[in-house]
């Protein structure tokens, strides 16, 4: 604990049992990712002005914290009404980049009409969303996925997506 709070946040304490001791050491291992994700991403913001740079840095921070395959991100614009995705990690190439997202399409779309996160354990057959997305997200072998609005002062500025490769309940 000390090490962390001197700046350390590599420090990883070694959990050995599943008891209340060892789920605690997980608990603050967990929490030191965290931090640590948190720091870099405010460090990227206040070193550049490159915004595909800080959208990349969150997705892998996502990616990582969440430890899923694959982890994007697609700005939402008022004015088009469109969410594109801009940055990504895990991903088999640009499969994805520059995918237009419109309200009510797919997982994304159903996340910008209701502003509320959506996890999707099996993609292929929910029915909550439309599947005009099938064929990429398929290319993309991806299973499942959790969708997550980025908000300011209650308007949705973003997306969020991480998604796994295989059945998965986030």
């Amino acid at each position: 604990a000390q090490e962390i709070a001197a700046g350390n946040l590599d420090r990883k304490i070694t959990v050995q049992g599943r008891d209340e001791v060892g789920r605690l050491g997980d608990a603050f291992n967990r929490m030191g990712e965290s931090l640590k994700a948190r720091w870099e991403i405010d460090r990227e913001i206040s070193s550049t002005l490159n915004l595909d740079a800080v959208l990349y840095t969150i997705s892998r921070h996502a990616r990582a914290l969440l430890k899923t395959d694959i982890a994007y991100l697609a700005p939402y614009d008022p004015v088009t009404g469109v969410a594109t995705i801009v940055a990504g990690v895990g991903d088999r190439g640009d499969i994805l980049r520059g995918l237009e997202i419109t309200p009510g399409s797919g997982a994304g779309g159903y996340v910008l009409v209701t502003g509320e996160p959506l996890m999707i354990p099996d993609y292929a057959q929910d029915p909550r969303i439309t599947h005009e997305y099938d064929e990429v997200v398929g290319r993309e072998g991806i299973v499942s996925a959790l969708v997550v609005p980025i908000s300011l002062k209650e308007k949705t500025i973003g997306l969020l997506y991480v998604a796994n490769r295989r059945p998965t309940g986030f």
